[in-house]
């Protein structure tokens, strides 16, 4: 028996159950509506396929501000390869765009156990990593949204892979370096950061580089050019959209607030089972086995992991899927604790403690409400939408400012304003404003949507002058003037 679990055979058997688990949470629910969980995001990059779709595959819209509707954030690698596959397969938007997620998050899996080879000597450890990986709720779930964040840590970990691999006398590496290193930045730079810093960390203090040596200069500067160059790229694009230029620096300042957050109990507790829900009950054990951990790697993968999470505090407190970025990180050092651990034990022992990681990783996943989620195919606002479908025009919707929900639901570009419920003379000036921004770029628009909460007299009394609109029905959320 021992002769068999310590060949190859049974590491893969251990990776084709995986599989087999894997494939078969992923296809529950894989035809459902994505307003699931973070609908606000899922829509958003919907939206932007299907405009890719239906006006040109290089076409990259975000229509829920003002025309031109260019609004570029990261590189919409993700958003062009599911338009490719569901206009040469006649796909529905969500059933591809969880099919590419899902392909990157397998992606994602090959390069995990080439890392792993990497920097772990022995083989159970990269089985384990492997094993916390695919079964750790957080991965589970956002690995078959319609969101980026699976494409986003596959260029991650190409990029980590490329440098474990980097050889300083061949050019050929250098420049995988470098071109890894900006796609991945690119693609999403929030994902890329802790890897980035892992890379540098690894580089300076296991290869011996020099922080300021020619060497590493040459290799990040291309990376950093790119970065800023396409940050003014996109603030460049949105030079017109002056609803987007008034609300964008408070969203700048806001993405971090770490010296707010640091002493602020919420983002701990946030953390805390961020970590928990990742992988298993052990927040509190990462924070000591880091403290008294001896291994540089491991110290190197947790600095770099705590430093991403502190730069960019506020969006781990709001939007529960940041971890997925940066988790893997604690995964690896995770799984090497664990190793440590069970290493000196029989083959049977070790392989009956995997079988062990698998009944917890389902129960942890059936009891934590991801797997609840992902059951429901949630339907929102039907009645309104068979409504607007027979409204003809363009609409303006006023108290959800860049909500792409609606917009995506209708399918149709839209104006969005934020709140004016108390302020009814700016309410006034921005509604005319636009209306002239608008006809100027030949974006008529014909009626409105209005959140409830707003102040429904005198929208209504606006919309019957700027947008010449003549009666109004009332929905649960919205009401609809026409």
């Amino acid at each position: 028996m021992d002769r068999f679990l310590n060949s190859r055979i049974a590491e893969y058997l251990v990776y084709l159950i995986l599989l087999i688990f894997t494939g078969l949470i992923f296809s529950w629910g894989i035809n459902h509506s994505i307003l699931e969980h973070h609908a606000f995001r899922q829509t958003q990059t919907a939206s932007n396929i299907f405009w890719r779709i239906k006006e040109g595959l290089l076409s990259n819209v975000s229509p829920v501000s003002l025309p031109p509707w260019q609004m570029p954030r990261e590189l919409p690698l993700y958003q062009f390869t599911v338009s490719c596959i569901c206009k040469l397969f006649d796909l529905r938007i969500e059933f591809g765009s969880r099919i590419v997620s899902i392909s990157f998050f397998y992606a994602s899996c090959v390069l995990v156990h080439r890392i792993s080879t990497k920097i772990h000597k022995e083989k159970i450890t990269r089985i384990i990593l492997l094993t916390l990986f695919s079964l750790s709720p957080v991965y589970l779930f956002w690995s078959r949204t319609c969101m980026i964040e699976s494409t986003a840590l596959f260029f991650s970990l190409l990029f980590i892979l490329q440098v474990l691999r980097y050889d300083h006398n061949s050019n050929v590496s250098s420049i995988l370096f470098i071109v890894t290193g900006i796609i991945a930045a690119l693609v999403k730079i929030t994902t890329f950061l802790p890897y980035c810093l892992v890379s540098f960390f690894y580089l300076a203090i296991k290869r011996n580089y020099s922080p300021l040596s020619g060497k590493l200069i040459s290799l990040y500067s291309p990376v950093i050019i790119s970065i800023v160059c396409w940050f003014f790229y996109c603030k460049y694009s949105v030079k017109d959209d002056f609803i987007y230029n008034d609300a964008s620096p408070e969203g700048y300042k806001w993405i971090s607030n770490v010296h707010q957050n640091i002493l602020n109990p919420t983002f701990h507790s946030t953390l805390f089972w961020e970590i928990t829900f990742l992988v298993l009950p052990v927040s509190f054990y990462i924070f000591f086995a880091f403290i008294y951990d001896k291994s540089v790697t491991n110290k190197i993968l947790m600095i770099s992991f705590f430093l991403t999470v502190f730069i960019f505090s506020n969006l781990y407190i709001v939007h529960d899927y940041y971890i997925y970025g940066s988790g893997i990180l604690v995964l690896i050092f995770i799984s090497s604790k664990i190793s440590l651990f069970i290493k000196a034990k029989s083959k049977i022992f070790q392989y009956s403690f995997l079988l062990l990681l698998l009944i917890i990783g389902i129960l942890n996943y059936i009891t934590n409400g991801y797997f609840d989620l992902q059951k429901k195919d949630i339907k929102l606002h039907s009645a309104l939408v068979n409504k607007i479908s027979d409204v003809k025009g363009n609409p303006i919707i006023i108290g959800s400012y860049l909500d792409p929900t609606i917009p995506y639901m209708i399918k149709r570009k839209c104006v969005t304003i934020g709140n004016f419920k108390n302020n009814n003379d700016s309410l006034s000036k921005t509604l005319s404003e636009i209306n002239a921004y608008c006809t100027k770029r030949d974006h008529e628009i014909d009626f409105c949507l209005m959140m409830n909460d707003q102040n429904l007299t005198h929208v209504r009394k606006l919309s019957d002058e700027y947008f010449g609109t003549t009666q109004f029905t009332v929905f649960d959320k919205y009401t609809l003037i026409h």
